[in-house]
């Protein structure tokens, strides 16, 4: 199976294709690799003298398994988008590289089936564990 992540700021794209297998896919390798091929390839440009994105818009990311839109957060609220930005710093790109990496975490996590009474049992020994650490 063929995975894609393609960071894209209007007309400039850059992508990292993957052969994976579903059974052994670590998402870490694979979230952890692209990011780290974006920020080498955006230093690179840097250190030329040129930019690959510009810093005052977002870089907006999709996820494709092959023909198929897994996450696009091109078509998301203009809030999350600008949240998707770094800078030359290591702090910016750590801040972008958690905001990628949640999005992809929520975007592939099972989802807990559980009936109400369940939910609500769990909220009031939350209540109840908050209480007694005040």
């Amino acid at each position: 199976m063929k995975l894609s992540i393609l960071f894209y700021q209007d007309d400039v794209k850059f992508s990292n294709t993957f052969e994976v297998d579903k059974k052994e896919t670590d998402q870490k390798l694979i979230v952890g690799t692209v990011l780290n091929e974006l920020f080498t390839v955006e230093s690179n440009y840097r250190n030329a003298n040129m930019r690959l994105f510009k810093t005052s818009k977002p870089i907006l990311f999709k996820v494709t398994n092959g023909k198929n839109e897994i996450l696009n957060l091109g078509k998301s609220s203009k809030f999350i988008q600008d949240k998707l930005k770094f800078n030359k710093t290591a702090k910016s790109k750590r801040t972008f590289a958690k905001r990628v990496n949640l999005a992809i975490t929520e975007m592939s996590r099972n989802v807990e089936v559980i009936n109400q009474d369940d939910i609500f049992a769990r909220l009031e020994e939350q209540i109840k564990l908050e209480e007694q650490s005040k």
